[in-house]
């Protein structure tokens, strides 16, 4: 093992059942000095309350770094090392299951809220965070973690750029676009560029970009290093305690600029520890394409980010995925890389806004709205489709890639006069339909997602007397965890008195143009305030840990209760989903759908193999099943130390009862579960080699899709509509010269009884071909291997 210059005592940090007793063990055993929480000296006073303490505390930019180092029993100076670790909550449910009691810091609510929190802390303070799950054995985490402590260099470089250091100024810096590159002509160069870029359908003539170098000096260098990803050596200036290093090389590279952040990547050859990791900085800025106005206001990026801070702690105590795990009062967001789309989500209470000045007289229809401009039918869910703010000729202006460095040299205000009202066209994001947002987007997963995001702000903005009215967000591709922005800048929030309505949003900016600018900051640093007393005098651990409520359940039960809407029944279902949560793990048994009598020994087999639980059948007509735990390792991963119920049913209603939070699982075929266009997510599967569905035909008859003609179309019964119509499509066939007759249930009948042949095929599930023999039935084609699927509620 490598032995640096200074003793170092490793200390580990997170979760409960992130192995860290086991691995602090481990590391001592390969002769490391460790220490952890419940296998601690006192004889070393390595500081292991400080961080615990942090967990509890609402996060701050004035938190001190807990001590570096300490004094031995023999006298000797000891640098500590702290590493945090990190595991999936499925794992940690696992884990937690075996042992022989559990206790309320072990419920799903804390391990969510606290593996948040220590996620946010590493990258406040810069400690490294070490996965423990992944498939990773011990010796091999505990490789990982001595691999720290023989590259001291990573160790220094997280620092340098944790949370407490960065600045918008250092990442600019360490961007390092404004100075000049040996070897590089700039000014042919850039005529070169120029020549290229700056076509007939570009936003910019190149005398544009050439009067404005040469009222801006570093404008030259900026525009070429920044097109040909020339940068000068970025080095970012540390004198390490442990490694005496001066320097380290490192670079941010900006990925993407928008209207309200740039995105930055932190590129080293010193670690790959940032590889699926970005850093954002928020821009002082706010816009209304409604209004065709923007400006910058002094500080404001930071009073969006405090605000950002404590909308990411509602959703922590609400089991809200994001992708940001940390800010700063500064405007940086330590952000978790992931898929996006071109989908933005709106989250709509009232008709304000957009609703509003799009829908002619909708604000005044009684049928549709209350006097208090509520919705009669409850907050509602649409989707917009992100579109440029501008174009010029039909181009996204803001694509060109001088766009941004242009916007920062003229200035915001008079770069939007000249360049935007002056020559582009406004665009603006427009609202999508439905039933095209399922190619990008996981439409259910997302309407609940969102729902769950807005009640959850909605239950704490009423606790201090205001109310959300809308919002928006951006979720990933499955819809289950938002990337986009949180703050007082994507919502609107009101306080009401009476009919008087107080504004704190940017409704006031938009009526009041630049003169609001003092105003705005002052109404939304008077909501930071409001939200940061609330959410310190009442603590999680101390108020949502225990309670079996949830902060989007109560909200939702109010609007069911409602007697003034008439909520439409998806929406019911929606809300009865989210009412019905519980993740303190107070009692509540998980309800299993699985079928009563088809393939039961498959599905008994699919239970024990792969969630650990032999079913115990009643004999006779008896619904009242039992069961025995095989593995408690595959059982905790699911249930954790919750008992379940198994209930007895047709396999083609667990989709709805799934969906309408009747059961919180359902374990049946994978080809039901992806017939339903009530999507719930597939927890395992596995496929079975002896069931195969099939495409049929009567024996002997010759079928060819390429004859099938929009004038003589094929007829074929289809229990799996969806399955059918996706594998023909695959093999070619123009879906216009057949038709799919769905049809529930013994599909082979509208062969066998068809005596004019009108149905020349039908799918249906082959297992022992014994039915197909009696019939004088021949399968035509394979369409998919059966598998067993286990799948959960959105609400579970």
């Amino acid at each position: 093992m490598f032995s640096p210059a200074k003793p170092i005592t490793v200390v580990l940090h997170g979760n409960d059942a992130t192995g860290k007793t086991t691995l602090c063990r481990a590391i001592n055993e390969a002769g490391q000095l460790c220490f952890t929480r419940g296998d601690e000296d006192p004889a070393h006073d390595v500081d292991l309350k400080t961080i615990d303490a942090y967990t509890l505390q609402l996060s701050s930019d004035d938190r001190q770094p807990p001590k570096c180092k300490y004094i031995a029993p023999d006298g000797t100076e000891r640098h500590i090392v702290r590493v945090f670790l990190d595991a999936e909550i499925p794992t940690l449910q696992a884990r937690i299951a075996s042992r022989p009691s559990t206790d309320k810091w072990e419920t799903e609510k804390a391990l969510f809220y606290f593996r948040a929190r220590f996620r946010e802390i590493a990258a406040f303070f810069g400690f490294p965070l070490v996965r423990t799950d992944v498939g990773k054995t011990v010796p091999e985490t505990v490789a990982q973690i001595l691999d720290f402590i023989s590259k001291p260099l990573t160790l220094t470089l997280l620092k340098e750029v944790s949370l407490r250091k960065l600045t918008p100024e250092k990442i600019h810096a360490m961007a390092n676009i404004y100075q000049p590159v040996e070897g590089v002509n700039y000014r042919e160069r850039l005529d070169d560029i120029l020549e290229k870029e700056c076509h007939e359908n570009s936003l910019f003539t190149p005398k544009d970009i050439l009067d404005q170098c040469e009222v801006d000096d570093l404008l030259e260098y900026s525009l070429v290093n920044s097109y040909d990803g020339k940068f000068a050596p970025s080095f970012v200036p540390s004198l390490d305690n442990i490694t005496g290093q001066q320097y380290l090389s490192a670079a941010f590279r900006l990925v993407v600029e928008g209207e309200s952040k740039q995105v930055y990547r932190l590129e080293t050859p010193i670690t790959n520890y940032f590889d699926d990791h970005l850093f954002v900085i928020l821009k002082p800025t706010i816009y209304s394409h409604s209004m065709q106005a923007t400006a910058e206001i002094s500080k404001l990026s930071s009073i969006r980010a405090q605000g950002a801070s404590l909308f990411l702690e509602m959703f922590n105590r609400s089991g809200v995925d994001h992708t940001y795990e940390a800010l700063n009062r500064h405007g940086v967001v330590y952000v978790r890389a992931t898929k996006i789309t071109m989908i933005e989500t709106i989250y709509k209470g009232v008709c304000q806004g957009t609703d509003k000045h799009s829908f002619y007289g909708m604000s005044k229809m009684d049928e549709l709205t209350l006097d208090t401009s509520e919705y009669v039918g409850g907050p509602y869910v649409r989707f917009d489709w992100r579109n440029p703010n501008h174009t010029y000729r039909g181009v996204d202006v803001s694509r060109h890639p001088f766009y941004h460095i242009m916007e920062r040299s003229v200035g915001k205000q008079e770069f939007y006069k000249k360049y935007l009202t002056g020559r582009a066209t406004p665009f603006g994001d427009k609202c999508v339909p439905e039933d095209l947002v399922h190619s990008v987007q996981n439409v259910v997963n997302s309407q609940l997602f969102t729902f769950r995001c807005y009640l959850s702000i909605q239950w704490y903005m009423n606790q201090i007397g205001l109310e959300v009215q809308d919002g928006c967000l951006m979720v990933d591709e499955k819809g289950l965890e938002a990337w986009s922005e949180i703050s007082q800048d994507c919502m609107r929030i009101k306080r009401r008195v009476g009919k008087e309505v107080e504004a704190f949003d940017k409704d006031m900016w938009r009526t009041g143009g630049s003169s609001a600018k003092d105003a705005i900051k002052t109404k939304w640093t008077k909501l930071n305030e409001m939200l940061e007393e609330y959410l310190a005098a009442h603590p999680f651990h101390t108020n949502e840990m225990i309670s079996s409520d949830e902060p989007y359940g109560i909200i939702a039960r109010d609007l069911l209760c409602d007697s003034r809407l008439k909520i439409i029944p998806k929406y019911i279902s929606l809300y009865r989903q989210l009412s019905g949560e519980d993740r303190s793990g107070k009692g509540k048994s998980y309800t299993i759908g699985i079928t009563g009598t088809k393939y039961i020994d498959k599905s008994d087999n699919f239970v024990a193999a792969n969630l650990g639980i032999l079913i115990i059948r009643p004999p006779g007509r008896s619904y009242k099943y039992s069961y025995e735990i095989l593995d408690h390792h595959k059982y905790g991963k699911y249930f954790g130390r919750r008992n379940v119920i198994f209930f007895p049913m047709r396999p083609k209603d667990m989709p709805s009862a799934l969906h309408c939070g009747t059961l919180d699982f359902a374990i049946t075929s994978n080809t039901v579960m992806d017939e339903s266009p009530l999507i719930s997510p597939t927890i395992v599967s596995a496929v079975d080699s002896d069931l195969q569905v099939a495409l049929i035909c009567r024996a002997n008859a010759q079928i060819d899709f390429k004859d099938w003609t929009v004038a003589n179309r094929a007829r074929i019964a289809a229990e799996y509509p969806k399955l059918v119509d996706q594998f023909l499509r695959s093999l070619g066939a123009n879906s216009d010269t057949y038709v799919l007759q769905e049809v529930r249930g013994t599909t082979e009948s509208f062969l066998v009884n068809d005596k004019e042949g009108v149905f020349l095929l039908c799918d249906g599930v082959v297992s022992t071909g014994k039915t197909l023999q009696e019939n004088d039935l021949v399968v035509w084609k394979v369409v998919k291997a059966q598998g067993g699927s286990f799948s959960r509620s959105l609400s579970s």
